[in-house]
């Protein structure tokens, strides 16, 4: 018994990501060329200009 409660508990648990972070951004039309990727919490504002 004891074997198999070592082999649950040991051997046989799965992680998993239990909190994903998020980042909150307000766009306007005006603001050209901010790169948003689809994945991780970046934005990069690099090439990024503002037009009249």
């Amino acid at each position: 018994m004891k074997e198999l409660e070592k082999q649950l508990i040991v051997e046989d648990t799965a992680v998993l990501p239990l909190y994903q972070g998020a980042v909150a951004y307000l766009k306007t039309d005006r603001l050209q060329g901010v790169q948003v990727f689809p994945f991780g919490r970046t934005v990069s504002y690099r090439l990024a200009s503002v037009t009249e």
